[in-house]
């Protein structure tokens, strides 16, 4: 049940996030030209995605109540995460400049905004980490193992992550590059991240991210 306990650990280490965003969401209402460059799936929940996103955090939370117990080691790892996560943004910025490279999408910049930026990254955790991938791995695990069942999420988080990001009702115009960069790094490698390193790492790392990335990148 270890590595069960972490995905209810991270569910409420999100909560601090998705108090920051609710915050931003009144000081810092976003406006229409940051609606317009929002990630595809807060456009897709409309104007009041914000608070779709802090209210998914809390019910995921609530929902992991029982195994959430968050101890010593989980907030060491969610320490790590986000440390890591602005280490390797900065060297990013001082490799790349302040332009991101063609091959990542535009909502990874200033473009969407503060407020919006923290609420996309806080959803994708909310939805793909804390909710497909342990719901994939639970639902397999006694028919298929742990290593099988543990591939098997890993592969259908990157894919619907990717998909619901390319794909109607949420994503725009089809882009094969930003389809392979989301199936490959907020799909694959976080979702590695989350059985090696841990869950509440990979949430830290993907929230502090946003949180540091409109300071960082223009659009």
């Amino acid at each position: 049940m270890g590595e069960v306990r972490g995905f209810g650990a991270a569910a409420v280490v999100a909560l601090p996030f998705a108090g920051t965003a609710a915050v931003l969401a009144v000081v810092a209402a976003p406006s229409a030209s940051e609606w317009r460059a929002a990630d595809p799936l807060l456009q897709l929940l409309g104007g009041g995605a914000v608070w779709l996103a802090v209210a998914a955090a809390a019910v995921v939370a609530l929902a992991w109540a029982r195994v959430g117990r968050v101890r010593r080691g989980d907030l060491i790892r969610a320490a790590a995460g986000a440390g890591l996560a602005v280490l390797a943004l900065l060297c990013l910025r001082g490799l790349v400049g302040g332009r991101l490279p063609s091959v990542i999408p535009r909502e990874e910049s200033s473009a969407p905004g503060l407020t919006l930026g923290l609420s996309a990254g806080l959803l994708e955790e909310v939805v793909f980490r804390l909710v497909v991938l342990p719901g994939v791995y639970l639902a397999c695990r006694r028919k298929l193992g742990v290593r099988a069942s543990a591939a098997l999420g890993i592969v259908a988080t990157a894919l619907l992550f990717s998909l619901s990001h390319e794909l109607g009702p949420a994503g725009g115009a089809f882009e094969p590059r930003f389809l392979l960069t989301r199936f490959l790094v907020p799909g694959v490698a976080m979702s590695v991240l989350a059985f090696s390193a841990g869950p509440a790492f990979v949430v830290a790392a993907h929230c502090s991210a946003h949180l540091v990335i409109p300071a960082l990148f223009h659009a």
